[in-house]
């Protein structure tokens, strides 16, 4: 997961622009009466997630009294998403929020859609909220789908109030045949280290939760296996040039590299993993 700067824009500018673009008075008035019931829990979703994270949040406090979810999901789905709508640069902006358009929650695909964190069907006074609207790829999108942190259900990270980079959570296993000839290729395989929230487990169960429900471990591991095929290709020839020590020292380059992605990122996880194994290093390569 990557962390953006979370949005400062009031969920209010938004809500009163899509009133603007509605032609009856009738639904200009009916919508008017519930702004400042949209700022006011706005305000409150940024101030619970700023200290706690969603499970905290109370489903029935995010409905308004004047307004269905469906009529709120009208107000995202032809105001602020249709493409030509007036006010659809709101929708674009979010969209920008990532500097290089990587979906923050995998941190590895194109971010072509928006989500919305805490589903707008159940909590649907955000369905504007910009704190809750996530730039996402389709497929984090899809398999989050309307899922809700409730018991037993943790919270997944969210990009705009979760920082956890620090912590080098995303675990590799490197693994090789019993018996391994110079040629046999590695497998791997990619957790989350619990380890490194042994003070911290609701962080723990947020991010295992996080890694399954988004199938990270099934797109790490394919991207791994891909860059494995690279290497193959590659490091033979630096290591006939300068043996293991020349392995280790491109590894480390390219961890580096990575590291300005994201300390978690499944390239650098990798890199620095193969760095750990002699039998990659010293032996898989040293070949007629």
């Amino acid at each position: 997961m990557r962390s953006l700067p979370k949005p400062t824009l009031p969920p209010e500018e938004i809500f009163l622009a899509a009133i603007g673009t509605m032609h009856r008075q009738s639904d200009r008035t009916l919508h008017l009466a519930e702004l400042a019931n949209v700022a006011a829990l706005g305000t409150l979703y940024d101030d619970t997630l700023s200290v706690t994270d969603a499970n905290a949040l109370i489903r029935s406090q995010f409905t308004l009294g004047g307004l269905t979810s469906e009529q709120m999901g009208r107000v995202y789905s032809y105001r602020l998403r249709r493409i030509d709508s007036p006010i659809r640069y709101y929708y674009d902006d979010v969209l920008a929020a990532t500097d290089d358009d990587i979906c923050p929650y995998c941190g590895e695909r194109g971010a072509m859609t928006v989500d919305h964190y805490v589903p707008q069907a159940k909590f649907s006074a955000l369905n504007v909220t910009p704190s809750n609207l996530v730039p996402a790829c389709r497929d984090c999108n899809h398999d989050k789908g309307a899922y809700e942190p409730g018991v037993n259900r943790p919270a997944i990270l969210h990009p705009y109030f979760d920082s956890i980079d620090h912590l080098p959570w995303l675990g590799v296993k490197i693994g090789w045949p019993a018996s391994p000839a110079r040629s046999s290729a590695p497998t791997v395989d990619y957790e989350v280290d619990a380890s490194v929230f042994a003070s911290h487990p609701t962080l723990r169960s947020r991010v295992m939760k996080h890694f399954d429900l988004l199938k990270l471990r099934q797109l790490y591991r394919t991207k791994a296996g891909q860059r494995l095929n690279e290497l193959e290709r590659r490091l033979p020839g630096v290591f006939r040039s300068s043996q293991a020590s020349g392995i280790r020292k491109h590894l480390a380059e390219e961890a580096s590299a990575g590291l300005a992605y994201s300390n978690n990122y499944w390239e650098r996880r990798l890199h620095l993993a193969l760095i750990a194994d002699n039998h990659y290093c010293e032996k898989h390569f040293d070949r007629p």
